[in-house]
């Protein structure tokens, strides 16, 4: 009876390690895959050079949608990577006023009333000197989102 115990007791606690290391492994954060908001213009101009379609995801770290979105948005953007898809993570937080101006100027199309909804999800072509707007969801409408970035 004592052997049995311990027999369950050992599966049990060797079951809740590997769920565990499980779930760190598969929990994403945005602030893993975030980049700052100059490297993000810098590499991004780049590659608008080549025609590339790339997706660009806007969040803020103190926006309720955001937070609530975070998993699935995290997985979807690791998904659209393994595919060899660029995707671009910003915090909009991290902008400062310059930069925040200067992206309402460049992406007019996702602005919602002028201003930088969060989140967004957004599938860009460039042109070689602009982005053009492909397809964009700034309603925090996550499947939609998700969708947008794996294609489907």
């Amino acid at each position: 009876m004592n052997s049995t115990i311990m027999v369950i007791g050992i599966l049990l606690v060797g079951s809740a390690s590997f769920f565990s290391e499980y779930y760190v492994k598969n929990n994403y954060r945005y602030t893993d895959i975030t980049l700052a908001p100059a490297d993000i213009k810098t590499d991004m101009d780049v590659i608008k050079k080549y025609n590339k379609t790339t997706y660009l995801v806007l969040y803020r770290d103190d926006c309720r949608d955001c937070i609530r979105a975070e998993s699935q948005l995290t997985h979807a953007i690791r998904y659209a990577e393994h595919q060899g898809k660029s995707v671009f993570l910003l915090n909009v937080n991290k902008m400062n006023s310059i930069q925040g101006e200067s992206f309402k100027k460049e992406y007019k199309e996702i602005l919602y009333d002028g201003k930088i909804a969060t989140p967004t999800v957004a599938k860009l072509e460039g042109t070689g000197k602009t982005w053009k707007v492909v397809e964009f969801d700034n309603t925090g409408d996550i499947e939609k989102q998700v969708k947008i970035l794996n294609g489907k």
